[in-house]
């Protein structure tokens, strides 16, 4: 009993002696000697549908598409991190591997059975793309894709408790960042696309369809839409969780390539971590950054 009061006492102080160090904008942590992650959040280029916001997307298999990401992808390799992740399942890493081998080879593309997903999805067209110049011998996939958000049940208690005010809120958020996203589709280039979804008002949108309109679906006394919005953070704990498991001592600067709305939630992650910080794309991409030797 002595051992676990002792035990109490101690976690207590260290939660207490951390957060003493932690302000709200977090100026009061120190970050010299972090690490660095540049946060890639993207949209799918195979375009799914999987996705609540649904948008028209830039064709990278044209000749147009494939010269954008091959100066994307040079851009972005000055960047020389020493791992990349990418939104493939941890349990299927084995599959990815023989994928990133015949992509070295130079025989990836010419699988005929290779279906629209594998041959236009920003896994294959980008990472594969930027970890080969960069003379990877392995990408990294830290997704759990099988964590269960039950959308259509957070709706259905949004109508059952009768909120009119917030099913309205929701369908012209989800409205307007499709129009969005197919209008910025139509008229920027790849890399323009990528500094726009990055920047830090499309982060903060992101975050607020799942903190402010999802957790307030339903009556008082039901928690589908806090319980859905959990699963979501959930999973991306648990990506964040695999990366910390899989990086070492000699990775300082690494990249993970992500949908956009797990990268809002991973910055929010890192923000408040005084072993990472997180590398300024628009700087990446303009050749603005400055490569630090650790």
């Amino acid at each position: 009993m002595k051992s676990l009061t002792l035990l109490l006492i101690t976690f207590t102080y260290l939660l207490t002696s951390c957060a003493t160090n932690i302000k709200h904008n977090g100026t009061s942590i120190n970050k010299a000697d972090a690490k660095e992650i540049l946060l890639l959040g993207t949209f799918h280029y195979n375009n799914p549908g999987a996705d609540a916001v649904k948008h028209d997307v830039l064709d990278v298999m044209t000749d147009d598409g494939q010269k954008q990401l091959e100066k994307l992808a040079d851009k972005i390799v000055k960047y020389n991190p020493s791992k990349i992740f990418v939104e493939w399942n941890l349990s299927e890493q084995d599959k990815l591997d023989k994928l990133y081998q015949k992509y070295l080879n130079g025989t990836y593309f010419d699988d005929e059975k290779l279906n629209d997903f594998y041959r236009k999805n920003e896994i294959f067209q980008l990472g594969f793309r930027i970890a080969k110049k960069l003379g990877h011998s392995k990408i990294y996939g830290v997704d759990y894709s099988n964590v269960e958000m039950d959308f259509e049940a957070m709706i259905k208690s949004i109508s059952d408790a009768k909120q009119q005010d917030l099913q309205e809120k929701l369908n012209l958020t989800l409205e307007e960042m499709s129009k969005n996203m197919s209008e910025k589709m139509a008229t920027m280039s790849l890399e323009e696309l990528y500094i726009d979804g990055n920047k830090p008002e499309e982060v903060a949108a992101n975050i607020e369809l799942y903190n402010e309109i999802s957790v307030k679906a339903g009556r008082l006394e039901n928690t589908t839409g806090a319980t859905m919005v959990s699963q979501w953070y959930k999973r991306n704990l648990l990506i964040w969780s695999s990366i910390q498991k899989i990086v070492d001592e000699n990775d300082k600067k690494i990249i993970v390539l992500f949908g956009g709305g797990h990268t809002a939630i991973l910055d929010q992650i890192v923000r408040y971590n005084r072993n990472w910080k997180t590398a300024d794309l628009r700087k990446v991409l303009n050749d603005n950054y400055v490569n630090v030797d650790f």
